[in-house]
């Protein structure tokens, strides 16, 4: 039903807000469908009760996600995420990060995992690391207006990625032109499920250098 969420967030109760506009209605039917299949397809099928009680000793000897160094996905120059032009990013309520002012249109996999999102306009992607971090690459602000004009992906949603693997790319210089501030976010999105997230380069970086360091 072409729903619209107007934030940066997923499907359910708690993220309501997000979907307030023209759609809001038919994305709640949506919501509430998902709820009655999922009820009567459990009621149908049941539980195996001895198989949930393996997933969940499984489950309490994971170890946690390990440290993680998060390379910078696009040459340019770096600032703490304080210093982004969007409050929405700038307040942290989002998760800790860095902005990029690009010198290059190139976005490069900041380290192994997998694509877990990709915008249909191109200008934002989520990715997921092999050891759990979840982060979101996001181009320019308001360029999600462009419809993916000047964006190009090499990769799509489900994809695994190597690290400095060759992701998207944008025409800066033509979003420049098209009125267009093209500063870039990078946010860890599960950032409370780690001790810190602490910047460790700002100023000029070539793409592939070790930025961000997460530690549980």
């Amino acid at each position: 039903m072409k729903a619209k969420a107007f934030a940066f967030v997923f499907g359910g109760l708690t993220t309501l807000p997000a979907f307030v506009g023209k759609t809001f209605i038919p994305y709640c039917i949506g919501l509430l469908a998902c709820f009655v299949v999922g009820c009567v397809v459990t009621m149908v099928l049941g539980i195996d009760e001895n198989n949930t009680e393996q997933a969940a000793d499984k489950s309490d000897s994971v170890q946690p996600v390990s440290d993680e160094s998060i390379l910078s996905p696009i040459s340019g120059e770096i600032e703490d995420l304080t210093q982004a032009h969007d409050p929405a990013f700038a307040d942290g309520s989002m998760g800790d990060g860095f902005v990029i002012e690009p010198s290059s249109g190139d976005v490069y996999a900041p380290f192994d995992g997998e694509v877990t999102m990709l915008f249909n306009t191109k200008h934002a992607i989520g990715l997921t690391s092999d050891n759990g971090v979840q982060v979101m690459i996001h181009i320019g602000i308001d360029t999600v207006k462009l419809n993916g004009e000047y964006f190009e992906s090499f990769v799509k949603q489900g994809d695994k990625i190597k690290q400095g693997q060759k992701l998207l790319h944008f025409d800066l210089n033509a979003i420049k032109k098209a009125g267009y501030d093209c500063s870039t976010v990078v946010i860890v999105m599960n950032t409370k499920d780690y001790q810190s997230v602490e910047l460790l380069n700002a100023g000029k970086n070539d793409h592939g250098s070790a930025t961000l360091k997460v530690q549980v």
